[in-house]
């Protein structure tokens, strides 16, 4: 309820708190609006005083209201007016914190600083970029991202450049049909023309044929490790932490606790090469696909993958926190791929970490001009969809143990240890089936 007490209301009269009477009355808000826009409407227009006709205010009276001083920021310190609509700007519309308010005052100070030293700042200021983008880039904030064209049903990757193919050639046996699907929508524009269809002379005197102009249907966009890596080794405290927590847990496998990936036998068998002053990493990859509109949609699914790259160095309440892991890629929907096509988006990963399996000079914080760095993938973990297609690992139908012998569960009551198979026989029987013509060959 609100008290209104318009030409309407005012005939009604009401007791108060302070047991007062008051010319008025209770109405709902809604109500209550109606009366003052009607009022407004039939109240009779108020004709404006002169300036004769104001009030003078004497100046002892403190009540009364000054306009001069308000302005006088803008005549006399057009600076600090800007400063304060600045200040507003942020605070209205950004939702700025007061740390960062403090921060953007000082670097707004600094400039002015800088400028008020500078011997003619007025050369400088035509040629500072006025384009965000353009500041970011000479910045240099940017994450390098990779990006290659991406067949939506087949995932190969292709180039960007004049020698890619409109089509697909993907085979996936030699005696089979190569994949041809479109890689390019082709779009017609008419160049040197820009506003084609708001000139009626266009129309009526010359037919006009658009060029074609082909762009990509689907682009799969990844990260280098090595690009991530370089950002996080130039990070100031990650070094430390790292050295830091290596010497925590070999002091607690000194007291007989295993509690780190480190502790175990495949972390500590790795073969690293023998240089002074190397940093030894090891790596972990994150498989797994996800659906990015939540729930099922009028039985409408879409899957998109994420490949994350974390360092095993790190403490664990770090290692896999968003701030210190690599997204590589995202592969691209609607659909997943299968465990063949797969392989297409994982070609950039696993070339690039057989060039950091020799190790790589890169600047960190405590050695900018370059320290050398060894990394090694150690593991692979995701849900058994994800690892049965990025690594082969087994599902739960699976007969046999492991890729590396041919035992198998149901005779588990009478198996026999037996001669391993080497590494150099599981490469060559890869080999061969990748060479294969056919599925049964």
């Amino acid at each position: 309820m609100e008290f209104c007490n318009c030409s309407v209301c005012i005939k009604f009269s009401i007791i108060d708190e302070n047991l007062q009477q008051k010319s008025g009355r209770y109405i709902s808000i809604r109500n209550a609006a109606k009366h003052r826009v009607s009022d407004r409407q039939t109240s009779p227009p108020k004709e404006r005083l002169s300036s004769e006709e104001y009030p003078q205010s004497s100046g002892s009276d403190n009540s009364s209201i000054n306009s001069d001083k308000y302005f006088d920021i803008q005549k006399s310190n057009p600076l600090g007016l800007f400063m304060v609509v600045f200040i507003s700007w942020l605070h209205l519309f950004c939702n700025v914190s007061q740390e960062n308010w403090k921060m953007a005052i000082t670097m707004i100070m600094s400039v002015f600083n800088l400028a008020l030293q500078h011997q003619n700042p007025n050369r400088n200021i035509p040629i500072v970029p006025r384009d965000p983008q353009t500041l970011i880039k000479r910045a240099n904030v940017d994450i390098e991202l990779t990006k290659n064209i991406c067949c939506q049903r087949c995932f190969c990757l292709y180039e960007f450049g004049r020698d890619t193919p409109l089509r697909c050639g993907y085979k996936e046996f030699s005696n089979l049909k190569s994949c041809d699907e479109e890689l390019f929508v082709q779009k017609g524009i008419y160049k040197g023309h820009k506003d084609v269809g708001q000139i009626e002379q266009y129309l009526t005197s010359m037919p006009m044929t658009p060029f074609s102009i082909g762009t990509p249907r689907c682009v799969f966009v990844s990260q280098r490790i090595s690009t991530w890596l370089k950002w996080l080794l130039s990070k100031s405290d990650t070094e430390n932490v790292i050295d830091t927590w290596a010497g925590s847990i070999h002091q607690d496998q000194d007291y007989g606790f295993l509690s780190d990936i480190q502790h175990g036998e495949n972390f500590k068998q790795i073969k690293w090469e023998n240089k002074p002053n190397s940093l030894k990493l090891a790596l972990s990859l994150f498989v797994d696909w996800f659906n990015p509109r939540g729930n099922k949609l009028s039985g409408k699914i879409e899957s998109n993958g994420i490949f994350a790259i974390s360092c095993l160095n790190l403490p664990p309440i770090i290692c896999n926190k968003l701030s210190h892991m690599c997204i590589c890629g995202i592969t691209p929907g609607p659909y997943s791929p299968n465990t063949q096509t797969l392989n297409h988006l994982l070609k950039p990963l696993v070339d690039e970490l057989v060039k950091l399996d020799s190790g790589i000079l890169i600047p960190t914080y405590q050695y900018p001009a370059g320290q050398f760095i060894q990394i090694k993938l150690l593991l692979v973990y995701g849900d058994i969809l994800a690892t049965k297609k990025a690594v082969g690992f087994a599902s739960h139908s699976a007969t046999k143990f492991c890729l590396f012998c041919h035992a198998q569960a149901p005779e588990l009551a009478h198996l026999k240890l037996a001669q391993r198979r080497c590494k150099d026989d599981t490469l060559s029987a890869a080999w061969a089936s990748k060479a294969a013509i056919s599925k049964n060959a």
